[in-house]
Order: C-alpha cells, then sequence, then structure tokens
C-alpha cells in the first residue's frame, strides 16, 4: 500500500472542539474534505475514516491522539486534557501513564518535525534526491517513535485502560480522519 497522508490535519482544531463541547463523541473530523484538494489530486483513493475506520492505520491514529494531549502548556490546558482523557474511562494512573507516553511523543518527535520544517523551508520549489531522501529518514524515525510507544502503552497503562483506549482510538479518533493516498 502507498504512503498515506493526512489531509489537512487539525487535531488541536479538533482537540478545541471536543474540550469546548465536553464530550470526545463529536463527529467533528480531523481533516478536511475532499472538496479542498486541487482537482488533479482528486483522482487519488481517499479513505474516510468515518466510514472505514478500519482502513485507518494506528500509527496515523496515535500520533493524532498523541498530538492532541501532548505539551499542554497552561494549567488550563492540562485541565481541559485531563477532563478529555477521563471522559475515555481511564483511571487516574492510566491518564498519568497515558500523558507520560504523549509527553515523550512530543519530546521525540518535535524536534524531527521543526527540522522537516527547517528543511522544506529552505528548499521550497527545489526538492532533491538528497531533500527527500532526509524528509524520509525523519519520517521514518518519527514512526519508529510512535510504533515504540505504542507497543510499551502497556507497561504505562493498565490492562483495562489499554482496552479502553485502543476503543476509543478506533471508535472515536479513527473515524474523524480521512486520509488520502499518494
Amino acid at each position: 500500500m502507498k504512503v498515506l497522508s493526512a489531509l489537512l490535519l487539525v487535531p488541536f482544531a479538533l482537540g478545541g472542539m471536543l474540550l469546548s463541547h465536553g464530550s470526545y463523541k463529536s463527529n467533528t473530523p480531523i481533516a478536511s474534505t475532499v472538496g479542498s484538494i486541487p482537482a488533479a489530486s482528486q483522482k487519488s483513493r481517499v479513505i474516510d475514516g468515518a466510514t472505514n475506520p478500519e482502513l485507518i492505520p494506528d500509527r496515523v491514529a496515535y500520533s493524532i491522539f498523541f498530538r492532541l494531549i501532548a505539551n499542554s502548556r497552561t494549567p488550563e490546558k492540562k485541565l481541559h486534557i485531563r477532563s478529555y482523557i477521563r471522559q475515555i474511562g481511564l483511571s487516574e494512573a492510566d491518564r498519568n501513564g497515558l500523558l507520560a507516553a504523549a509527553d515523550e511523543f512530543y519530546q521525540r518527535v518535535n524536534p524531527l518535525d521543526e527540522e522537516a520544517k527547517q528543511i522544506k523551508a529552505g528548499n521550497s520549489g527545489s526538492v532533491n534526491d538528497a531533500v527527500r531522501a532526509r524528509l524520509q529518514q525523519l519520517k521514518q524515525q518519527k514512526d519508529a517513535v510512535i510504533d515504540h510507544l505504542v507497543v510499551r502503552l502497556p507497561i504505562r497503562v493498565s490492562q483495562e485502560g489499554t482496552s479502553l483506549l485502543r476503543q476509543h482510538i478506533s471508535e472515536h479518533i479513527k473515524r474523524g480522519i480521512k486520509l488520502q493516498s499518494n
């Protein structure tokens, strides 16, 4: 299967919607609709998590989820995130373990994202093979971090908490994602 890229992901906007409505059961999509894709790109296959959540890779869903809950700087934001996580049904210990995983995600992925952003900004309009190779390497490193954290979640979160989290990812996060294959 081709590499999937998310369409205009807006996990922080989702977080604001979810938190302001006080429920994680919102039907607000995490990605834009096909209508905003240039006509040439519309021939690509779009995977809609609302209808086929099983086709959304766990790596994509967990990445969005970790971004949503990680790096809450203000006390108010931390309170909102804790409230959101509580709605999943996690115990206090499981919420702490999940937040620790999300913070580790942010600490390890943010430098990779920043480097990719700088490379793209410095090479706009002229992407050569070396630049593409470095960006692919950064993506692979990010994917490895996500995979590592997801595999280790059962160490940080109880068996029941892991089950509740997987259910939340499948029933709520994946259903709000649309992906375009390229």
